[in-house]
């Protein structure tokens, strides 16, 4: 299945203002996105500088025209938009993308490969 179209759609929703997050859950997650993740970097939530310290919270702010996507190789994350908007909780196996705009605080134990936000910026995806 070519996801092609559907992301394009996600694109431009995104850049309209009406997507701040997209997630597909583990079982909806395409073979292609998981060959794309295999060339990404491994971030573990561990090393992540927490605030406070030892709370396993961090803050993540995508205001500054980037977005980034991820999958999520082990754990669950708690993602709490600072606007007010109901966290969504994301788990091992899961494809996630961070829109531009996007700020949220973390609460997370996860190991994850995402691809290098740079790679992302003003065009899209």
């Amino acid at each position: 299945m070519n996801a092609e179209p559907e992301l394009q759609q996600v694109v431009e929703e995104a850049a309209a203002g009406n997507v701040n997050v997209t997630l597909t859950k583990s079982d909806n997650v395409t073979e292609e996105q998981k060959e794309q993740a295999r060339e990404w970097a491994v971030w573990d939530s561990i090393t992540h500088p927490q605030e406070p310290e030892g709370s396993g919270k961090f803050p993540f702010d995508y205001s500054a025209n980037h977005q980034e996507r991820v999958l999520i190789i082990s754990g669950e994350a708690t993602l709490t938009p600072d606007d007010g908007s109901a966290p969504v909780v994301i788990q091992g196996g899961d494809f996630v993308v961070f829109h531009r705009g996007y700020s949220l605080v973390a609460k997370s134990r996860v190991t994850l490969m995402a691809c290098p936000a740079q790679v992302l910026r003003a065009s899209g995806m």
